[in-house]
């Protein structure tokens, strides 16, 4: 008794689980803007429950919806990315970035675009540093590079001044060697702490630190070096260097490409 009993509560979830996913599948049906890879694994969730099912007449008529699902969905998905891809094409064009690559690495400039259709999402860098993941919304995608544009490019650069604080950080962070080559992010550390204000100097909490990560580095330097190129020498990451982000910084070489870099020297 207690063995049929349990076999029924069995059979009572799963086919509620089966019921309530295919109600989820129902409305995602209906509706236009539905993510079709998405669908898909909602599709195989309810194939192995239905596995574990003795369904009877029902099931011949399970197995044959199925099997209509899985083709319009093969269907829905390729028609999905090329959607998908030219909206994204005409968002980012209308803002001056060509738009490259094949799924699921595409490119825009200095942003790289790791599409993930089924979690529905994209994970945008600048370069090698990462920015934010974003929606699959070609608006979000161009708001999200703008943003972080007008992050990097936003505030004033004067060229003297920051040769002046970059000097003196280069110094700290090559004293004791014995060179004239010192450790790009060696700099940023000491670069960062000389840039922070009096508040943070009389107080050094996190409230009163003012953040300047390895982006902002890297492009403030790509400024320097088109303005004052003739102080600034940059000797570029070995390929094993290249995979340790302790050990280099990616500077542009123009608006498309750039560079990793590992040591940098500052004359005078």
């Amino acid at each position: 008794m207690k063995e049929l009993r349990d076999e029924l509560l069995r059979f009572q979830r799963r086919a509620k689980e089966l019921a309530t996913l295919l109600a989820g599948y129902g409305r995602m049906e209906g509706d236009p803007s539905s993510n079709p890879f998405v669908m898909e694994t909602l599709l195989l969730k309810m194939e192995k429950l239905k596995a574990g099912l003795e369904l009877g007449p029902l099931c011949s008529k399970l197995n044959g919806w199925m099997d209509d699902q899985k083709l319009r969905l093969k269907r829905g998905k390729e028609e999905f990315k090329s959607d998908f891809g030219r909206r994204l094409e005409g968002e980012l064009e209308a803002k001056g970035l060509k738009l490259c690559g094949q799924y699921p690495n595409l490119y825009a400039g200095l942003y790289s675009l790791k599409v993930n259709f089924l979690q529905g999402e994209i994970a945008l860098s600048w370069g090698p540093e990462p920015v934010k993941k974003v929606r699959l919304n070609p608006q979000e995608v161009v708001d999200s590079i703008l943003r972080f544009e007008e992050g990097l490019k936003g505030s004033p650069f004067d060229p003297s001044s920051y040769l002046s604080l970059l000097r003196e950080a280069y110094r700290r962070a090559l004293k004791g060697s014995g060179g004239e080559r010192a450790p790009i992010v060696a700099v940023l550390g000491e670069l960062a702490f000389l840039r922070q204000g009096e508040k943070f100097r009389v107080n050094p909490t996190k409230s009163n630190y003012t953040g300047y990560g390895r982006a902002q580095f890297g492009y403030d330097l790509y400024q320097l070096k088109r303005l004052k190129g003739e102080e600034l020498s940059l000797w570029v990451a070995t390929f094993e260097a290249t995979k340790r982000k302790d050990r280099v910084i990616f500077i542009p070489d123009d608006e498309e490409r750039g560079t990793r870099y590992a040591y940098l020297s500052i004359r005078g």
